[in-house]
C-alpha cells in the first residue's frame, strides 16, 4: 500500500570506511561523495530513467538525482579532508542525502509492483591520499534503488515492549522496556551527543529485496537516525560512528547475535522467527545554540520481492541540543595603524574554559584554527609554523596551506610563499578542558596600495574542514593624507546674518566644544551606520566647535556626533543628521 507521504522516510546516510590496508600511515587524506566522473562533489550522477519514461524528474529533460544535504555548509559538506590515517585502520565517514518518491508531477518513482521499472539512482565515493611521496586514489559506484515499500506501525520502539527480547539480554544490559535516549556528553561544540534506540522490534525478517542481483533474497534490514531531511542539519551534529547489537531469534531455536560498529546495514541474515536489537549513533556537535530532531526509521525484508518500514519515526524521540560555547577565541595584530609595505603579525589564542576536552581526532574532526590571508595582503613564508605554542596534552599542530581559497590543501607550504590563500591548524589531540593555545603567522602589506582603508582579518575554530563556530578579527588601519573636519555649532541664528534652525552655520553661529564625534570606516558603503564599520577614532570638539580626523586613506566613511553629549546645552535638538556619510578621494579632502 502507498504510504502516507510526510511519514514516509526521504532521507539516508550513506556511509563509507576509508581503509588503510597498507603498512605506512597515509596523510592528507581527502574523501569525496557525488559524480566522479564529473569530478563535483555533493553533486550526484544524473539520468533519465528509461525504463519508466512515465515519470518525469526535476533535472533539465526529465533526470533524477541524489541530493545532498549539507545544512549551511551546503555542497562543502561532501567533501572530507583528515590529516592522517594510521596503518591497518580506517575512518568512517557518513554522508546525509535525499532520496524522490514522487516526480514532479506527484507520480510515485517506484512504478508498477515488479522492481523492472523502478527509479534507480548512483552515487560515487573517491578518496585521494599521500602514501610517503607516492600519491593513492580509490573510487568507488554503488547503485540505490527507489523501491516501494509497506508502513508496518507494529516494526518500531514505541508501543512496543521487550517481551521479544531474550530475558537474558534484557539482564546484560539492564533493559527492561523499549527506550530511546539522547543523552549530551557536555553538548557543547567539540563534545558529543549519544542517542540509542533500546530494543527495536524489526520483526519477521524475511527474503525481502534482491538488491545484489544474484536472483536470491537479501534478508535485510537498515536502521537509519535521520528520515526528516528538513528536520535535521548535518551541519550542525556530524555523523560520528554507529554501534549496532542484534538478535536473531533463530527458527530451529536459539538466537544469533550480530555486534557491529560504522554499520547500518545488515543482509543475509539467517532464517528468524524474529529480530530485535539496539542502534546507538554518536553525534558531533559542530556548533553552538543549533537544534536538530531526530526522525529514525528502520527497513527490513518481509516476504517475497517487499520490505516494511516503521512510519512512526521513533515516535517523538527527541531533539539534540548544542549549549552556548565555553571556548574563546582571542585575534590580536601588532599594528592598529600601517602603511603600505609595513609587516603585520597576527596571534590568534584560544582557550577551553569548559569541563571537557572536545574535538575527535581519532575520527578526523579534531579542533582546527583557520584563517584566510587577508586581501592586499601577502603571506610571510615560514611564519604559520613560527611561535606557535602547544595547548597542554597536545603533540603537534598539523599545518595545511591551500594556494586555491580552501578548495584543496597541502601539508607542504608552497615553494613561493606569496601564493598561500589559507591556512589551516589541526590538533593532533583532544582539545583539554582548561587548555589554551596560540597560532601565529605574518603577512606584508601590499606596495603600492591605493584605495584601501584597512586590512581586516578573521581567524576562526572549527572541528575538521567545518565552518567555523566562533570567530574573531583584527583590524589594521591604513594610514593616509586625507583629513576629514566639521564643526558642531549652534544652529539658533545669533549673530551677524545667522539664520535660526537651516542645518547651515552662518553668520557668527557659535561653535560647541567638548562633543564627542567619532569617525567609522564604512565597510560596505552603506551610509549608514552598521555592525561591520570600523570605528578609527573619536575626539571632543574644540573650543570653536570644529574637529578633525586626519591621516586618512580615500574611502567611504560615517561622521557620528553624540547627540546626548552632555556638554549639548539643554534644551537643544539637532538640525542636521547626527550620522553623515562623507566619501572622501584626493580631490575632495
Amino acid at each position: 500500500m502507498e504510504a502516507q507521504p510526510e511519514r514516509a522516510p526521504r532521507a539516508a546516510f550513506i556511509s563509507a570506511r576509508i581503509w588503510n590496508d597498507g603498512t605506512t600511515d597515509l596523510t592528507d587524506v581527502v574523501a569525496r561523495i557525488g559524480d566522479f566522473a564529473e569530478g563535483t562533489a555533493g553533486i550526484y550522477p544524473s539520468r533519465i530513467h528509461t525504463e519508466n519514461l512515465n515519470i518525469q524528474g526535476p533535472l533539465p529533460g526529465g533526470a533524477f538525482a541524489l541530493t545532498h544535504v549539507g545544512g549551511t555548509m551546503g555542497l562543502a559538506d561532501a567533501t572530507r579532508t583528515f590529516p592522517s590515517i594510521p596503518a591497518g585502520e580506517y575512518i568512517p565517514v557518513y554522508w546525509l542525502v535525499t532520496y524522490p518518491d514522487l516526480d514532479v508531477n506527484d507520480k510515485s518513482v517506484t512504478g508498477n509492483i515488479k522492481p523492472n521499472d523502478d527509479l534507480y539512482l548512483f552515487y560515487d565515493i573517491w578518496v585521494q591520499a599521500e602514501e610517503g611521496s607516492t600519491v593513492r586514489n580509490a573510487d568507488i559506484r554503488r547503485r540505490a534503488t527507489m523501491r516501494s515499500c509497506i508502513a508496518a506501525m507494529a516494526n518500531k520502539i514505541f508501543p512496543n515492549t521487550a517481551n521479544k527480547v531474550p530475558q537474558e539480554y534484557q539482564n546484560l544490559l539492564q533493559k527492561f522496556a523499549p527506550e530511546w535516549s539522547n543523552i549530551q556528553n557536555d553538548g557543547t561544540a567539540g563534545t558529543s551527543v549519544v542517542t540509542e534506540g533500546i530494543w527495536y522490534d524489526l520483526g519477521n525478517v524475511n527474503k525481502g529485496f534482491d538488491n545484489t542481483g544474484d536472483l536470491v533474497p537479501d534478508q535485510n534490514a537498515w536502521l537509519q537516525p535521520v528520515g526528516n531531511p528538513k528536520l535535521f542539519d548535518p551541519s550542525a551534529f556530524r555523523l560520528a560512528r554507529t554501534y549496532a547489537l542484534i538478535i536473531v531469534k533463530l527458527k530451529g531455536g536459539g538466537e544469533k547475535v550480530i555486534t557491529a560498529r560504522d554499520q547500518l546495514y545488515f543482509s543475509n541474515l539467517p532464517d528468524n522467527t524474529g529480530v530485535v536489537g539496539l542502534v546507538r549513533y554518536d553525534f558531533l556537535p559542530l556548533k553552538s545554540n543549533a537544534t536538530s530532531t531526530m526522525t529514525p526509521y528502520q527497513m527490513a525484508a518481509s516476504g517475497f520481492d517487499n520490505e516494511k518500514y516503521n512510519g512512526d519515526y521513533g515516535a517523538s524521540v527527541g531533539t539534540l541540543t548544542s549549549p552556548d560555547t565555553p571556548v574563546s577565541l582571542d585575534k590580536t595584530v601588532d599594528r592598529g595603524s600601517a602603511v603600505a609595505g609595513d609587516t603585520l603579525n597576527y596571534t590568534i589564542d584560544f582557550t577551553n574554559d569548559g569541563v571537557e576536552g572536545i574535538g575527535n581526532p581519532a575520527l578526523g574532526i579534531p579542533l582546527v584554527v583557520q584563517e584566510a590571508i587577508p586581501a592586499n595582503t601577502t603571506y610571510l613564508g615560514g611564519s604559520a609554523a613560527a611561535g606557535n605554542i602547544l595547548p597542554a596534552g597536545v603533540n603537534a599542530y598539523n599545518i595545511f596551506y591551500s594556494t586555491d581559497g580552501g578548495v584543496s590543501w597541502s601539508a607542504t607550504e608552497p615553494a613561493n610563499a606569496a601564493d598561500v590563500t589559507n591556512i589551516q591548524w589541526w590538533l593532533t589531540e583532544k582539545f583539554a578542558a582548561a587548555a589554551s593555545g596560540t597560532v601565529t603567522f605574518s603577512v606584508e602589506i601590499d606596495d603600492p596600495l591605493s584605495d584601501v582603508a584597512l586590512i581586516r582579518n578573521t581567524a576562526g575554530l572549527s572541528f575538521g574542514n567545518t565552518t567555523p563556530f566562533l570567530e574573531d578579527d583584527a583590524i589594521t588601519l591604513i594610514t593616509g593624507t586625507l583629513v576629514i573636519s566639521g564643526t558642531v555649532f549652534e544652529d539658533t541664528g545669533v549673530g551677524t546674518g545667522g539664520v535660526y534652525g537651516d542645518g547651515i552655520i552662518n553668520g557668527t553661529e557659535p561653535g560647541i566644544e567638548n562633543v564627542s564625534v567619532s569617525l567609522y570606516f564604512d565597510a560596505n558603503g552603506s551610509g549608514t551606520l552598521d555592525a561591520d564599520d570600523v570605528l578609527v577614532a573619536t575626539v571632543d570638539s574644540g573650543a570653536n566647535g570644529t574637529y578633525s580626523f586626519g591621516s586618512l586613506p580615500a574611502g567611504d566613511y560615517l561622521v557620528v556626533v553624540d547627540a546626548n553629549d552632555s556638554d549639548i546645552p539643554t534644551g537643544y535638538t539637532a538640525t542636521n543628521a547626527t550620522t553623515r556619510s562623507v566619501t572622501i578621494t584626493s580631490a575632495n579632502s
